[in-house]
């Protein structure tokens, strides 16, 4: 599994470097083998608590954004920094500061990740699709934002780009992960307003897309 693969390459990474690793910057690598060693299992435990249903419509282009996504996670797992090279030079409070920013992203990455899977149950597929019974979900992580499984990915992307990569890696990496997110976010909400017309507009033009913050009076669901 790429997921399994990554998480354990970071543990490695943190184990294995020949220049010296300051605590902080050796608990924020280890903090992001662990979190994506726990992704997998969140994934198959609340898949699995739940019968899938038929499709009543699918959109097998959203494959396409989903491989941008992985993409932009791998330039910005693989363009990494120098071993041992902090990715903001400076004394140990700086690195503890940005191992904390780390640990946040993970631990928020992950419940909106888990948060999201619970609310959506049988709903939630790798390719975007409209089931027979298909509902619209609201709750939880949705309250915040229309798409917190990418938003939690993100958060995960840009932890592990702070703990390991270059700045020029973190940016393109985030640059591929939101075309891809993008093109999904885009199918997906076609199919929403198709099905639930009005009702998702209203939801679109107070909840934000990916990121959480407060949505203008009449914006359109169509930016993120």
């Amino acid at each position: 599994m790429p997921t399994l693969a990554r998480a354990f390459a970071f543990v490695a990474l943190a184990a294995t470097f020949d220049q010296p690793l300051s605590t902080a910057h050796g608990l924020a690598l280890a903090a992001v083998g662990l979190a994506w060693l726990l992704l997998l299992p969140i994934f198959l435990l609340l898949r699995r608590r739940f019968a899938d249903g038929p499709s009543r419509r699918r959109e097998p282009l959203s494959l396409l954004g989903m491989a941008l996504q992985a993409l932009g996670m791998g330039l910005a797992w693989g363009w990494r920094r120098p071993e041992g090279t902090p990715l903001v030079p400076g004394p140990e409070s700086v690195q503890w500061a940005l191992t904390v920013v780390v640990l946040l992203l993970l631990a928020g990455g992950l419940a909106m990740i888990a948060g999201a899977l619970r609310a959506l149950g049988r709903q939630w597929s790798l390719t975007a699709r409209i089931l027979e019974g298909h509902e619209l979900v609201t709750e939880g992580p949705f309250r915040l934002v229309r798409h917190p499984i990418y938003t939690g990915l993100l958060a995960m992307l840009v932890a592990a780009g702070l703990a390991s990569a270059r700045p020029l890696g973190i940016l393109v990496g985030v640059l591929v992960y939101w075309l891809g997110t993008r093109l999904r976010t885009h199918l997906e909400e076609g199919l929403l307003l198709e099905a639930f017309g009005d009702s998702y507009r209203r939801y679109a033009a107070r909840v934000p897309a990916l990121l959480p913050w407060p949505r203008p009076s009449g914006a359109s669901a169509e930016k993120i």
